[in-house]
């Protein structure tokens, strides 16, 4: 049975860009283990409603983040950790624009 999420994750998670219910779901898929959870299963963990914790999940599968095995029920899995170092470096990338369009703002708005 997945465990409760973890707070300072959860926190960590949406710096990174992923909503808290996404960020709450992935948690506890990352204490997981094989074969999966189900829909039922990681909303009841999450403490979230079940039609929140199905659009939070397809997010996720739609990222690349987790995936989604079998049928009746479907099973949830993280994908391989590859997947999210792509997200930390897209966010990465996000951040060094946003210091660079800030300085630039900083700089035209001192002239005024």
């Amino acid at each position: 049975m997945p465990n409760t999420p973890d707070t300072a994750f959860i926190e960590a998670l949406t710096w990174l860009g992923l909503t808290e219910s996404e960020a709450k779901l992935f948690s506890i898929l990352a204490d997981t283990p094989p074969p999966g959870g189900t829909l039922a299963s990681l909303a009841g963990s999450a403490d979230i409603p079940r039609s929140t914790a199905h659009s939070a999940l397809r997010a996720l599968a739609k990222r690349g983040l987790i995936f989604c095995r079998g049928r009746y029920p479907e099973r949830f899995l993280l994908a391989p950790t590859s997947r999210f170092a792509t997200l930390a470096a897209v966010q990465e990338e996000n951040l060094r624009r946003s210091v660079a369009a800030t300085a630039i703002v900083k700089s035209r708005l001192r002239k005024h």
